[in-house]
């Protein structure tokens, strides 16, 4: 049923699922009398980098998955910061039925249980703490460790990275120690005595998952556990469990005083003596998560005797607790805006400063903490559905969203959940799931003007090869060569700063490179670029001369690199998406991701055949279910043999060579976000990862020799972003600024270096 529903209105939805990693958002800034907002950045697209290393943002990619971590993704694009959609049934009259799409709390959902800590994996930092000059930031995923004290304008620089914590998503520090909420996991400590090598020093699993943690001193951690309550936990020695405390709603944020926990549980707000675990009381604002009100419980601080209180819409709910049987909601602090969204909430001293999402960070003055926020704390009802009999119709329930306007990236904006101030800077730990990059912005205290910023790497976008030359492309790009251990050097040439600005590469016949920068297409040894009428989708080179660049509104042209003439070709379907290419002898060969065939032209011949994959059908191409789990991807690779090809979509993925004779070859892969293909000695090797968990995946297939099979997966930390077969060798780029090599052998690739670039 729930398959048939989305086909009826799948017609729009693929579109709109697009627009659920590509679409964007104007940002803007708002102001009250009791705050000053930085305006954020608007959100919007989720690819980031080149479309040669397209990741996928909030859309899951792990191949391992058991679909509790996949995130719904509605009509109106991705759900703002802090939220997400959630899928409903309707009856639509008339016999029809369909599904509305409702936007619910990330966290707190519609308050019949939080979410699974899984489905908060995503590449975006959610929380921070610091160790003397140094950052570590948490992501659902991993443990970050930051250099921020880096003079001289600098940027932030990452010193290590940890992994097999669960899933934090809260953090503070102890001395040189960090103590986490690690989901499922429960609470670690963290030694971080040591910035450049933190290590998991020991860990306690809980009766519920941990969401928050609270410090009191030295030796007290409260962590709120959802459906579970709160738990007192010991940190003299090991961690230990003290006791809990039962609480109404969804316990995911806590603060405490010395006599009393105060607890964001989602639907309330409640206040528990520390003595006897008892509730002594609880009050919020009506109906906190009705759609389209959406005020959710979700972090606490104090000030004095007012408690603030993240909530989503309703910003900042000031609630005054001096007496503990009877507190009262004093109003909230909020910017009417749609792209504002209240998620964390951290003091320092008499300021109050909101992680406001996509609008940005909210600093409100709490010197008067009771008049702080004192803007009525209600949001109107949603207006009511409208009544009356319903005139049955003919027309289809969806309309037609123009592909290609919801494909492009949009400009990169930070969207903080969290915010961690420290004397004169505050830290906004940033979404990254509308960019497809965690972010912590580094904020003036006092102004909220940005200061600095840290960002997941993308060193490394795209790579090219000719004989044991490297051509990379990305920040930390250049030339390089394979040396006779298997590891790669640069060896800096004319033209490398080119490539630091490309974001995509191939290489001609001859071993020049050929890369794009914007509308420019430059030629290696060539003095100026060749321009373009608008800035290419995607482009191959063809023989020693030509590059073939498939453009968004000018379909594909191939260029001649002496004297830039331009050939048009002919498709013989539309193009929506930007186009996987490449070409052998006299053939082009073009993929777009939504087909289930792949166009064969021959530039001497005549016309243009389609080659099916039978990986999906055009029924899988338009059905919204599919498109939710996973955005559809295409990789050519030919060869002597034939034309290799990797397709997928949602749940299925698959390896086919396509070979002269017609009797195609056909492997299933591991279904995820495949960002590259390469073949050599009758195997493909391919290139997927999973954003949110920041891990990459290297799949063997063997295609030739009598029996076609996944030959071997092998699994890194990182964002693999390219990938190609260099002299004998598998060489991977890692978007984290790193060239793995492997040797390839009977039971699959072994890894031979793993070497980390820099810029000279």
């Amino acid at each position: 049923m729930a398959r048939s529903i989305a086909r009826r209105v799948g017609l729009l939805v693929p579109c709109a699922l697009l627009m659920a990693c590509f679409s964007s958002s104007s940002s803007s800034t708002s102001s009250s009398s009791t705050s000053s907002g930085d305006g954020g950045g608007g959100g919007g697209g989720c690819g980031g980098g080149s479309w040669t290393s397209a990741g996928n943002g909030g859309v899951r990619d792990a191949p391992d998955r058991d679909g509790a971590g996949v995130p719904p993704i509605g009509p109106e694009g991705a759900a703002p910061t802090g939220q997400s959609w959630q899928p409903v049934e309707t009856d639509e009259g008339c016999g029809r039925s369909g599904l509305a799409w409702v936007l619910v709390d990330e966290i707190c959902r519609d308050g019949s249980h939080a979410a699974d800590p899984r489905a908060l994996e995503a590449p975006m930092f959610r929380d921070g703490a610091l160790v003397g000059g140094d950052l570590f930031a948490i992501d659902a995923t991993h443990l970050w460790s930051i250099d921020m004290s880096a003079g001289g304008g600098a940027p932030p620089a990452r010193k290590a990275l940890l992994s097999g914590i669960g899933q934090p998503l809260a953090i503070a520090s102890r001395g040189t120690d960090l103590v986490v909420a690690a989901g499922r996991a429960g609470l670690l400590l963290v030694d971080a005595a040591n910035p450049r090598s933190p290590t998991r020093a020991s860990s306690l699993l809980l009766p519920g998952h941990a969401y928050d943690v609270a410090l009191d001193g030295a030796s007290t951690a409260l962590v709120a556990m959802g459906e579970e309550g709160v738990a007192v936990t010991s940190l003299a020695g090991p961690p230990s469990l003290v006791k809990t405390y039962a609480v109404p709603g969804l316990a995911v944020g806590v603060t405490a005083d010395a006599s009393h926990a105060y607890v964001a549980a989602c639907s309330t707000f409640a206040i528990v003596d520390r003595a006897t675990g008892a509730v002594t009381s609880q009050v919020w604002v009506p109906d906190p998560l009705l759609p389209k009100r959406l005020a959710p419980a979700k972090d606490v601080a104090l000030v004095g005797d007012v408690a603030f209180v993240a909530a989503g819409k309703l910003g900042a709910v000031a609630i005054d607790v001096s007496d503990k049987s009877q507190p009262k909601v004093l109003g909230s602090c909020r910017i009417e805006d749609p792209k504002f969204y209240a998620s964390g909430v951290r003091v320092q001293g008499s300021t109050v400063y909101v992680a406001g999402g996509e609008w940005g960070v909210l600093k409100v003055d709490a010197s008067d903490p009771k008049g702080a926020c004192t803007t009525s704390a209600t949001v109107p009802p949603p207006p009511a559905p409208a009544t009356g009999d319903v005139e049955c119709s003919t027309r289809a329930p969806w309309e037609i969203v123009d592909w290609p306007m919801l494909w492009e990236p949009p400009p990169p904006g930070k969207d903080p959940v969290q915010v961690l101030p420290d004397g004169d800077r505050v830290f906004a730990f940033g979404d990254a799931r509308r960019i497809g990059v965690r972010a912590v912005d580094v904020r003036s205290a006092s102004t909220l003007a940005l200061t600095a910023r840290y960002d997941e790497p993308r060193a490394l976008v795209a790579m090219a090869s000719s004989g044991s030359r490297v051509m990379a492309a990305g920040p930390h790009g250049g030339t390089f060569t394979l040396d006779g251990d298997g590891a790669l050097v640069r060896a800096e040439a004319a033209g490398d700063d080119v490539l630091r600005k490309a974001s995509l590469l191939a290489a001609l016949g001859d071993g020049r490179w050929v890369a794009g920068v914007g509308s420019d297409v430059h030629v290696e040894g060539r003095a100026a670029p060749i321009t373009l009428d608008e800035a290419p989708w995607s482009l191959s080179a063809h023989g020693q001369d030509d590059v073939v660049v498939a453009m968004k509104t000018r379909g594909v042209h191939v260029v001649s690199t002496t004297n830039g003439l331009t050939k048009t070709l002919a498709l013989p379907r539309p193009m929506h998406l930007p186009l996987a290419l490449a070409s052998r002898g006299t053939r082009v060969f073009a993929a777009g991701p939504e087909w289930s065939e792949t166009a064969t032209i021959d530039l001497v011949g005549a016309g243009a055949s389609l080659v099916a994959h039978a990986v999906f059908d055009e029924d899988d191409a338009l059905d919204v279910a599919y498109w939710r789990e996973r955005l559809p991807r295409r990789h050519l690779s030919p060869t002597a043999s034939g034309l290799v090809e990797l397709a997928a979509i949602g749940p299925r993925a698959g390896v086919v060579l396509h070979r002269a004779t017609g009797a195609d070859v056909k492997v299933a892969v591991p279904p995820m976000t495949y960002a590259g293909l390469t073949t050599a000695g009758g195997r493909a090797y391919a290139i997927g990862l999973d954003r949110g968990r920041y891990k990459s995946y290297l799949v063997t297939v063997e295609l030739e020799g009598g029996n076609p099979r996944v030959v071997s997966l092998e699994t890194f930390t990182g964002a693999a972003s390219a990938i190609a077969h260099v002299s004998g060798r598998i060489v991977v780029a890692d978007a984290d600024g790193a060239f793995r090599v492997y040797t390839p052998g009977d039971a699959g690739p072994t890894l031979t270096s793993v070497t980390r670039v820099e810029v000279p």
